[in-house]
């Protein structure tokens, strides 16, 4: 996560802590657009850092996820009540297309689709969805 681990519910105002190479590196690039954008006042810099990303023709997280469950080879490892903040593709599409025009200045936007799941109730809304029925195999922690 850009904001770290057990960040909690991060929002725009939430200090980034990136916790590996990848999120730091993301917070390097904001910083020279940021320092782009302030060197002129009528540069418009859109910074918009979405949650996972799922949809057709993804190959991603929630696609191995559901492709695990579809199979049923699916397990659970501790109770799925880690939460998963989730944005479809067509909707982040969207909201790029508004904020492509945004008026000038830096405005940052964290994007992910609501209502938040867990991962057990993603997995139980999967399984309906697929009309799967019994116990799925559980690991405790």
């Amino acid at each position: 996560s850009f904001y770290g681990l057990n960040a909690g519910i991060p929002d725009e105002t939430s200090p980034a802590r990136p916790f590996n190479e990848y999120g730091t590196s993301k917070l390097q690039a904001e910083e020279v657009f940021r320092r782009w954008a302030d060197a002129d006042p009528a540069r418009s810099f859109v910074i918009v850092r979405p949650a996972v990303i799922f949809g057709e023709g993804n190959r991603g997280n929630v696609y191995n996820l559901l492709s695990q469950i579809a199979s049923r080879h699916f397990i659970t490892v501790g109770k799925g009540a880690n939460w998963k903040s989730m944005g479809y593709v067509e909707n982040i599409a969207d909201f790029l297309v508004y904020v492509i025009s945004m008026a000038p200045g830096t405005h940052l936007y964290d994007y992910a689709d609501k209502l938040d799941l867990t991962g057990a109730e993603l997995v139980v809304i999967a399984r309906r969805k697929l009309n799967q029925r019994g116990k799925i195999l559980r690991i405790p922690c």
